[in-house]
Parts: C-alpha cells; sequence; structure tokens
C-alpha cells in the first residue's frame, strides 16, 4: 500500500507540477483507498485537476455527489442513488433534492410504490387513505356511490331514507318523523318539523294548521284552524259560537234549520200548524199519519209535534227553561198539569211502541193518562 502511494504521488509530481503540494495527497490517499487502479481510473485525472477527485472526492464541490459503487453519483437528481447511494426510487418516482417524489402526484412514494391518488381506493388523496365500503376514489376524494357525496364518519349511509342522516351527514330526524326521500317528514302531518319538533297541527294552538301559526286570544286550535272558545250553551258551528237553543239555523246542533216561519225554542224547531191545540183537539202532526205523534202547545202558544207520552213519566214545568234541551213545556196537554216533553217525531216503530205500552198500562193499572188522552 505504502508503495502504490508512493507512485501515485509521483505521477501528480510528475504530470501536474502546477497542483503540486501538500493539497494533492488528499486525493491521492482517496484515489488509492477507493479505486482498484487508482492511477488511470483517479490519479493521473486528479493530476490535472479533475475526475473523481475534484467530482464526488475530497476536492468535490457539491455537497451531495457521492461515489457510489466506483462511480460518482450526484444523489440529489440521481433515482438509483436517491439521497444515498444505493437508495433506488421506484417505478414512476424521480429523484428531487435527494428525495424521491412520484411523477404522477408530485408527492414521496406510498409503501415503496407510486399509487395514483386520483383513483386508488386504498390511497385515496393521500397515502394510507382507505376509502370505505360503498365508495370509491374520484379526484383524489372519497366518493358514496349511493349520494355522489363523501362519507359519514367512515360510512356510506342512504341519505335518502337514514333517520340519522337524513338528506346530510349528521341530520338527525326528531321524534315523531322520518326521513323521506331525504328531508325529515312528520308522521302526524306529513309535513316537515317545526322547529325541531313534530307538533299536532290539528290541535296546537301555537302551530295551528301551519308552523309558528298562533292562535290569537280567546280562540282554539281545532281541525287545524283557530276558532272561538264557545261557552255554554253555545257550540261551536263552522267558525262561529251559537246557541242552539234559539238559532234559526242551527237548531239543537249544527246546520239543523228550521224553515220559516218555524222558530228554534229550547232546541227544537216549532211546529206553526200545532199552535194553540190543546187536550181534545190534539191532531196527529206526523207525516201521513204514520206515527204516533201529536201537536202540543206551550205557555205562548207554540205548537210542536211530539210522540204520544205517559203523563207519569213526565216531569213538570212551568216554562221552556224548567225542561232540557230538546224538550219544551207542554201545557193543556190531557196530563191535568204542565209537563216537558221531548219535541221529536221521527222513529216509526214509536208508534207501535206507544200503543202497546197503553194497552199494558191499562191492562196492570185500569186506568193511566196519557199526553193525548186518558
Amino acid at each position: 500500500m505504502l508503495r502504490l502511494v508512493a507512485i501515485t504521488l509521483l505521477l501528480l509530481a510528475v504530470f501536474a507540477p502546477a497542483q503540486a503540494g501538500p493539497g494533492n495527497s488528499d486525493c491521492a490517499h482517496w484515489c488509492a483507498a477507493n479505486f482498484a487502479n487508482p492511477g488511470s481510473d483517479c490519479t493521473s485525472l486528479a493530476a490535472h485537476g479533475g475526475g473523481p477527485c475534484y467530482i464526488c472526492g475530497p476536492r468535490k464541490t457539491s455537497p451531495t455527489e457521492q461515489l457510489c459503487d466506483g462511480k460518482c453519483s450526484e444523489t440529489s437528481s440521481d433515482a438509483k442513488n436517491c439521497g444515498a447511494c444505493g437508495k433506488s426510487c421506484p417505478t414512476g418516482a424521480a429523484c428531487q433534492s435527494s428525495s424521491c417524489i412520484c411523477t404522477n402526484s408530485n408527492k414521496p412514494p406510498c409503501n415503496g410504490q407510486c399509487p395514483d391518488l386520483n383513483t386508488d381506493n386504498n390511497n385515496c388523496g393521500t397515502c394510507g387513505n382507505v376509502c370505505p365500503a360503498g365508495s370509491t376514489c374520484r379526484s383524489g376524494s372519497c366518493i358514496c356511490t349511493n349520494s355522489n357525496k363523501p362519507p359519514c364518519n367512515g360510512h356510506c349511509p342512504d341519505l335518502s331514507s337514514d333517520n340519522n342522516n337524513c338528506g346530510a351527514c349528521g341530520n338527525v330526524c326528531p321524534a315523531g318523523s322520518t326521513c323521506r326521500s331525504g328531508s325529515c317528514i312528520c308522521t302526524n302531518s306529513n309535513k316537515p318539523p317545526c322547529n325541531g319538533h313534530c307538533p299536532d297541527l290539528s290541535s296546537d294552538n301555537n302551530n295551528c294548521g301551519a308552523c309558528g301559526n298562533v292562535c290569537p286570544h280567546g280562540t282554539t286550535c281545532k281541525s287545524g284552524s283557530c276558532v272561538p272558545i264557545c261557552t255554554a250553551p253555545e257550540i261551536l258551528c263552522g267558525s262561529t259560537c251559537v246557541n242552539p237553543e234559539n238559532d234559526n239555523n242551527n237548531c239543537g246542533t249544527c246546520g239543523l234549520v228550521c224553515a220559516s216561519p218555524s222558530t228554534c225554542v229550547n232546541g227544537v224547531c216549532s211546529v206553526p200548524s200545532c199552535n194553540g191545540k190543546t187536550c181534545g183537539t190534539f191532531v196527529n202532526c206526523s207525516p201521513g199519519g204514520t206515527l204516533d205523534c201529536q201537536c202540543y202547545t206551550t205557555a205562548d202558544g207554540t205548537g210542536f209535534c211530539a210522540h204520544n207520552q205517559l203523563c207519569a213519566n213526565l216531569a213538570g214545568c212551568k216554562t221552556n227553561a224548567d225542561c232540557g234541551p230538546g224538550s219544551v213545556c207542554a201545557v193543556h196537554s190531557c196530563c191535568t198539569r204542565n209537563v216537558c216533553l221531548p219535541a221529536s217525531c221521527g222513529n216509526p216503530a214509536r208508534r207501535l211502541m206507544s200503543l202497546a205500552k197503553k194497552h199494558e198500562y191499562r191492562r196492570q193499572a185500569g186506568s193511566g193518562c196519557w199526553t193525548d188522552g186518558c
């Protein structure tokens, strides 16, 4: 070895006297240490101020030039020696600034490869980003195939029907609603929730018929409309409070009209043809005489048509006010006293029932007055 170094130094002295000096010894030592044929491959070139010693050896000017397998390599750009000798860049990558960079993404390799970050489901947008089931990688982002939107918390829910992700990730439908076509719909109204709730729009005074429709004072929500609050004996007919005891258009119940000249008294329509009738002058007032209904009169002379009744079963009275709705205070009947008489005539079977009762009472008691006679 000492002999080899001596020969190298001699050559430097002969061929490059201008370069002679203490500094040439470092090339001689370096060439002898790194080349099998240092004289021809390194030392002779160094004697003229060139060769490996000046490229990647002690006299190099680039700090990233290195001697790799007997050859100088610029490790800042050599794909086979990127950043260090023997560090090879994978297929599809180039060496940039001593680092391997994939040419398709301008990013470092991923697990030794250069996947297409735009389409690779296991490396979507970045190395190791795996798209969840039901999604695919598009332009570097995971997109759910069922919604064409990004995954929601690592899953691909059905945004058209998922109550916890309705229409959008994390949109939870409130109690009483369900997700339909991507919108929360209240099951009790078939409408969207109102301020996060599902009120009963048919009866909620603060949401009557529609969200936020507040019924004013003195009204209440009924069937989705604000209507007046009626006090007895008034009842609600449509959107108006009426007294069914004397309303000719709502007599006894909504919509029952007393045709003129008939009037509504105590919730029943009068029968003008029965005005002034008394015991002994009663006539059958049912259509065609098919029912056991007679004409009766109240204290003010107003006539009514009513079924024949057993006097013993009827309460006494002085005025119509003493009788309940639907009944009148009949005077001058055959009961010898004023009686509360239900003023109605409508069930054909009542005639047969009345006749049967008359026969039974007279068989048992021998007598007994009815409103039309004793």
